[in-house]
């Protein structure tokens, strides 16, 4: 994020999405239900968001 600034590596203390491993090969259970999630989950709270503020907005 900070790439032309920095050459530091920042990383947010806490995990909302699980990881990829590569220690068993590329293609386990645990890298498919991450990237499920990313392509899942993520869209859906991003709508849900939307919605919140589009309900603000005609609030006023």
């Amino acid at each position: 994020m900070f790439f032309p600034f920095t050459a530091d590596y920042f990383a947010f203390p806490i995990s909302i999405l699980g990881g990829l491993t590569f220690t068993g090969g590329i293609i386990q259970l645990k890298n498919f239900l991450t990237v499920l999630q990313e392509v899942i989950v993520i869209p859906l709270l991003s709508y849900v968001v939307l919605l919140i503020v589009k309900k603000l907005k005609k609030m006023k």
